[in-house]
């Protein structure tokens, strides 16, 4: 009893040594081992401890004191082991046999005469081997007891020590993560990366090689980006290819454990799974062991594989990787993914900000290619307009001066996009300024019957054109070429000579409404596309001419036009075009009738805007500057220290250097949606009063109207980079955007104008007090409505709610022509002529002649008028009428005039 109570007393001093963390048990063990050999009076005995990782037991304390190779254990045998709290070395279990035939030498030396399995529960842990009883054959039923007790306190200690264990390796997995994490994450060049996350995975594992295989973008394949050492793989069993390793992936996992290197990589990439094979498999690494390891994206999608081998040899034994190294490898493999990705993302930033710089180089080269004016032709109207579907387009059009007072008008578009469309345009455009310099394509001609003079004109286009494909063939590729179409215009016989080298051909309407494609007929190849030997033998250019007469219209376009697309994807084509240009004849681009033919938008948004921008440039706005406008002419009255003397040097004209403005504004645009804005535009107002829309069927109304005047104000404060908010209402708040600055939120506005729902009543006071409710960041605030509301006083009270919240408030008051010039309308009607007039908005109707209606009317609407110009130029609110023929970019110059008082 008293050898009992020493022995606990000690094994308690033991433990709690080990909850110090003072000690481990391995190097207690031996302590463990003398106190149950004197507790027990036993002479010879070892402590052996079991490994799982391993599957081997390791004899860390013995006496006599020797050192024993460890002692294999299979799966199999642990089960049986478990099943007994002791074992006679001479009364040796079935099953176990092999086990005890491999611990004969051991069993020998120590002379083991009885076996204690150490274990908690089902986990085996190790065993207590005793032998050297001191002449006793065996020990007594109250010392096996003891022996039952001392075991049960050996096996706590090893379970603690391994938990132990496991915290403190699991905290220097940490840290050796934290510590090389930074270092890999640093480096921003893919090949630097690479070779980082290879050293450190190596250093990370005391591993003697490593490898780095990456997914190849297209193909299926793994390729070897980097090895530690250079030599690894110049042995590999593998497939080999360029970048050494080449290992496909895809296929079916390995199912034996004697997989290859190749069969274990497939499997890691297919399952994303982390292994390692056993030692004696064939890898990478010349028979020995291997791990790899999956390296995950952020996506979730598997980037390649991270492998380590040849880890660090002790007592002449190859040491095997373990399940803690595989999830230390796992954890670090993670962190490689971020590295790599963040290495491949910024070198892709900074292949991107190149192409950036020469798309804004080849930018610059279009923008000068295209003239800012064209130029007054006697007789004629010019006008051009260009919108680019991307940053960069590869459109070109020109009107060029001749030498003979003739005019050569010139459209192109070059193939693809980019620097080298740019620079393949401007070829094209000096090889044309070349020609025409030297003569060619000038020949005079009296009119379309004059066969002589036509002969010389065809000939030189011929010629000249042939001149432009030998030098476009020559600067491309096959892959980059020109359409290009050229017209010689004689101002005094109205004689269009034209020459089609593959381009979209011209449409001729004539005055009568008759329409022709001009050289349909005649069309040869693009430019640059064959070589001159090859044109005659696929189509040759030819050129023909065209008597024009007044009244007709020559419409030049590329196929950006034709191709574009609405929000129902539904093509432009050339039927539209036709029907469009022929109602549109002879009307002024700036007519608010011929933007409803374009129909989308954003196109009419981006038409009004760039038109009304270039008129800037020579505009009295001097304190405004938009981010597209660099310079002005100098104006009488402009600060001379803003005078470019640089540019005047070179140009003998003054100009003002444009600065961007830094201030941004809040803006938000308020529509009124209620049926009365429904109002069509009257008959007097253009030829056709069922003008369509887009060819949808829909008239322009004032809410169409005011739909292109919102959707041209919110493209223009994008342009500025102010931010832009959207609502509309009737009787109700329907919908309210927040001011936001993105390209996509001026998206979602051009969206939901093109979908308006309107309602039958109205009622603009509550809506309006909710918005100022809303609207918490002091701004711009433009209302556009016509304003018809029994309720006057409560819409002025909305207004003065958004003013005395601190916004500036413009106030559009859009009318039809037919409502201000009611008396025309009378006018124009037999004093019989009976009317029905319905009220839009409650379907109330009334029959009767316009004249017995007229005065009071007319009474009736200029009170209306001149209620809301005093309410609101008493509470300090902008009012302006128009109606739906004015031009959109008056507007624009009311808003820009008012958004500078703001700043």
């Amino acid at each position: 009893m008293e050898r009992l109570i020493f022995s606990l007393s000690e094994l308690e001093h033991l433990g709690q040594t080990l909850i110090s963390g003072h000690t481990n048990f391995n190097h207690s063990s031996e302590t463990y081992l003398r106190i149950t050999l004197g507790t027990l009076q036993v002479t010879r005995g070892a402590i052996l401890r079991y490994h799982t990782t391993r599957q081997n037991l390791e004899v860390v304390a013995s006496s006599p004191d020797k050192v024993f190779p460890p002692i294999t254990v299979e799966p199999s045998e642990i089960e049986g082991l478990l099943q007994h709290s002791f074992i006679e070395g001479t009364n040796l279990p079935e099953g176990l046999e092999q086990f005890f035939a491999r611990t004969a030498k051991f069993v020998e030396t120590i002379d083991i005469r009885l076996w204690v399995p150490l274990k908690i529960q089902d986990e085996f842990l190790g065993m207590i081997g005793l032998g050297s009883f001191l002449g006793r054959e065996a020990l007594e039923a109250w010392e096996m007891e003891l022996l039952t007790t001392l075991a049960h306190q050996i096996s706590i200690a090893i379970a603690y020590s391994q938990m132990v264990e496991g915290i403190q390796s699991e905290k220097f997995r940490l840290f050796m993560l934290a510590e090389s994490a930074p270092q890999i994450c640093q480096l921003l060049e893919p090949e630097a990366a690479a070779e980082q996350v290879v050293h450190q995975a190596v250093s990370l594992l005391d591993a003697n090689a490593g490898a780095l295989m990456l997914k190849h973008p297209e193909r299926q394949e793994l390729e070897m980006h980097f090895t530690f050492p250079e030599t690894l793989v110049e042995d590999a069993t593998d497939h080999s290819g360029p970048n050494g390793l080449v290992v496909p992936y895809g296929e079916e996992p390995p199912v034996s454990m004697e997989a290859t290197s190749a069969d274990m990589l497939k499997f890691v990439v297919r399952e994303g799974l982390p292994g390692h094979c056993p030692p004696k498999s064939d890898t990478l690494f010349g028979g020995k062991n291997l791990m790899a390891v999956p390296i995950p994206g952020r996506d979730g999608d598997i980037l390649g594989i991270l492998v380590v081998g040849d880890k660090e040899e002790r007592g002449g034994m190859i040491t095997p990787f373990t399940d803690e190294d595989v999830i230390l490898l796992d954890s670090f493999a993670k962190q490689a993914g971020v590295a790599i990705q963040n290495a491949h993302l910024h070198q892709e930033a900074l292949d991107a900000r190149q192409l950036q710089a020469e798309m804004e180089e080849a930018r610059k080269i279009q923008v000068n290619l295209i003239p800012e004016t064209l130029p007054d032709i006697p007789g004629y109207e010019v006008a051009g307009h260009y919108e680019p579907r991307g940053p960069v387009g590869g459109d070109y059009y020109d009107c060029i001066p001749l030498p003979t007072g003739h005019w050569g008008l010139a459209i192109a578009d070059v193939s693809g996009k980019g620097m080298q469309a740019a620079l393949l345009m401007a070829t094209l455009r000096a090889g044309l300024i070349s020609e025409l310099s030297r003569g060619k394509g000038t020949a005079v001609e009296d009119s379309v019957q004059d066969d002589l003079s036509s002969a010389a004109l065809y000939g030189e286009l011929i010629e000249m054109a042939m001149t432009l494909n030998s030098l476009l063939y020559a600067s491309g590729t096959e892959e980059k070429y020109a359409t290009f179409f050229y017209s010689h215009l004689n101002p005094d016989t109205n004689v269009l000579t034209t020459l089609n080298a593959g381009h979209n051909p011209p449409l001729l309407v004539r005055k009568d409404g008759t329409y022709k494609w001009l050289g349909e007929d005649v069309g040869g190849i693009p430019l640059g596309m064959f070589p001159n030997e090859m044109v005659p033998n696929i189509a040759e250019y030819a050129a023909e001419h065209i008597q024009l007469t007044s009244g007709d219209v020559v419409v030049f376009y590329t196929d950006g036009v034709t191709e574009t697309v609405n929000v129902e994807d539904e093509y432009y084509e050339e039927d539209r075009l036709v029907a469009d240009s022929k109602a549109c004849k002879d009307s002024d681009a700036e007519d608010p009738a011929i933007l409803a033919r374009i129909g989308n938008l954003e196109l009419i948004a981006k038409f009004v805007v760039e038109g009304f921008i270039s008129g800037l440039h020579k505009s009295p706005y001097h304190g405004f500057s938009v981010e597209f406008s660099q310079y002005r002419q100098y104006m009488p009255g402009d600060d001379t220290k803003h005078i470019d003397w640089k540019a005047y040097a070179r140009t003998d004209r003054h100009y003002i250097k444009q600065f961007e403005e830094e201030t941004n504004l809040n803006c938000y645009l308020l529509l009124d949606a209620s049926e009365s804005m429904l109002h069509p535009i009257d008959e007097a107002q253009v030829d056709d009063p069922t003008i369509e829309v887009g060819g949808t069927g829909q008239k322009l109304t004032k809410l169409r109207y005011a739909s292109f005047l919102i959707a041209s104000l919110a493209y223009f404060m994008a342009k500025q980079r102010d931010a832009v908010g959207f609502a509309y209402f009737d009787d109700t708040l329907r919908q309210y955007l927040p001011a936001r600055s993105s390209t996509s939120h001026l998206h979602s506005i051009l969206i939901t104008l093109e979908t308006l729902q309107t309602a039958k009543s109205t009622r603009m006071g509550m809506p309006l007090h909710q918005i100022a409710e809303r609207l918490t960041k002091r701004g711009l605030v433009l209302f556009v409505s016509d304003l018809y509301d029994e309720n006057q006083a409560e819409v002025v009270e909305g207004l003065e709610h958004l003013r005395y919240n601190g916004h500036e408030v413009i106030v559009f008051h859009v009318l039809a022509h037919q409502e201000l010039a009611f008396a025309d309308f009378a006018a124009g009607r037999s004093a019989e002529a009976l009317i029905r007039f319905i009220d839009s908005e409650n379907d109330a109707e009334i029959i009767t002649t316009p004249q017995a209606i007229q005065e009071s009317y007319l009474n009736n609407f200029n009170e209306f008028l001149d209620t809301y110009r005093l309410a609101l130029r008493q509470s300090d609110i902008d009012y302006n009428m128009i109606t739906t023929a004015t031009p959109i970019d008056l507007a624009l110059a009311s808003y820009l005039a008012k958004r500078q008082g703001v700043l």
